[in-house]
């Protein structure tokens, strides 16, 4: 992919600007010190069985209230990867919660951020 960028810049169909960009969010990856999960505490068993279906772990967090703890944690990943799971868990109606940075985010304001990283902008 990277050399597709670079022959794009040589032949001017792109600026060296635009180059930059694109070669940044393919190089943009989370950092090994940062530490990006999706949580939820799913209380149906048709949603717990969705997000094992999308590799999340899940455990029992209240047996007597059966209720579920659903989380899924990145390292080493890019943020399209993230995205892609946010993605695929608003086709099964789910709204996994964000952590990022030490704060959380809810699942809108996790979309929001999560797209922006994938698409190389700073927040």
């Amino acid at each position: 992919m990277k050399d597709i960028i670079r022959m794009n810049q040589l032949a001017g169909l792109i600026t060296e600007g635009q180059a930059r960009k694109m070669m940044q969010v393919l190089n943009e990856n989370i950092g090994s010190t940062d530490s990006v999960r999706l949580f939820d505490f799913p209380q149906n068993i048709n949603d717990v069985d969705s997000y094992e279906e999308m590799g999340f772990k899940v455990e029992i967090d209240d047996e007597t209230n059966e209720t579920y703890y659903a989380s899924l944690s990145f390292k080493g990943h890019d943020w399209m990867a993230v995205l892609s799971i946010l993605d695929d868990c608003e086709n099964y109606n789910l709204r996994p919660n964000l952590e990022y940075g030490g704060k959380v985010y809810s699942f809108d304001k996790a979309y929001e951020l999560v797209d922006s990283k994938a698409a190389g902008e700073n927040i």
